[in-house]
């Protein structure tokens, strides 16, 4: 299992997280605790939600109301969150001795932007959709 393993602990300011996902150019990063232990994770799609009004979910498009106020401003009270604040526990995690078929289950149907490979509760690699892409046809 290799790829980026970047987390963040809970304590991670959220612009500090972000700030690392687009470093790394990540969909989601894992939430751990000093020893590892998984905790959670924070995705790009829960950001955005987090950060936009609940109407907009109900909308087909934008195109309506161009001159909206800034949209930055539905930004600014999640930009002072902690990641424990923000994180989900909902995300895929797998042992160590997962095949390839459950792997891609979780990534393709379930649609995980990653999938924690876990021993026990201890975080010990990260797989993604690129890297299993790269694996699978790269062989």
């Amino acid at each position: 299992v290799t790829g980026v393993q970047t987390c963040a602990l809970p304590i991670s300011p959220l612009k500090e997280v972000t700030r690392i996902m687009n470093q790394h150019m990540l969909e989601s990063v894992s939430v751990t605790d000093a020893e590892d232990t998984l905790l959670g994770q924070i995705t790009c799609d829960r950001l955005f939600k987090l950060g936009m009004p609940d109407f907009f979910s109900q909308l087909k498009s934008v195109s309506f109301i161009r001159e909206f106020d800034p949209f930055e401003k539905y930004f600014q009270k999640e930009s002072r969150a902690l990641a424990r604040d923000v994180m989900t526990s909902d995300m895929a995690t797998l042992p160590e001795d997962a095949t390839l078929l459950e792997i891609v289950f979780e990534l393709a149907v379930k649609r995980h932007p990653k999938i924690y490979i876990v021993r026990g509760a201890k975080r010990v690699g990260v797989i993604d959709r690129s890297l299993v892409l790269d694996r699978v046809v790269n062989v």
